[in-house]
Order: C-alpha cells, then sequence, then structure tokens
C-alpha cells in the first residue's frame, strides 16, 4: 500500500478511537453539545477524507488492471 495512504488511514483509525473513547467517557470540557459537533465534524472531515482515498485507490488498481490486460 502507498504509504500516503497508510500514513492517512493510521490517523483514520487513530481519530476514530479518540472519538469512541471520548464518548465513552463523557465530554472533558463541560459542554456536551460543543464537544458532540467537534467530534462529529472531525468524523465527518476524515470519512471524507477516506472516500478520496478509496476512489484514487481504485482508479489506481483499475489502470493497474488495464496495463496488466495489455
Amino acid at each position: 500500500m502507498n504509504s500516503r495512504i497508510e500514513i492517512a488511514h493510521k490517523r483514520l483509525e487513530s481519530a476514530l478511537a479518540r472519538i469512541d473513547a471520548a464518548l465513552s467517557r463523557g465530554t472533558t470540557s463541560g459542554r456536551p453539545a460543543e464537544d458532540a459537533a467537534q467530534l462529529a465534524a472531525q468524523n465527518v472531515e476524515l470519512r471524507e477524507k477516506n472516500a478520496e482515498i478509496g476512489e484514487r485507490l481504485d482508479g489506481a488498481i483499475s489502470r493497474l488492471q488495464s496495463i496488466l490486460d495489455q
């Protein structure tokens, strides 16, 4: 796997683990709505990046498959 993709995947996994941990122990700032909104926004951003990486991987795989089929 491409090192940039591996790094992005590890970051996504780490962020999701932090979100899960934060939700498990409750909020730390005393403002649950703000904490939840911040975590939700971070989750959306990471999911979008993950989807983009997936699309790029699919394209690379397709190109490689085309080369191999020739």
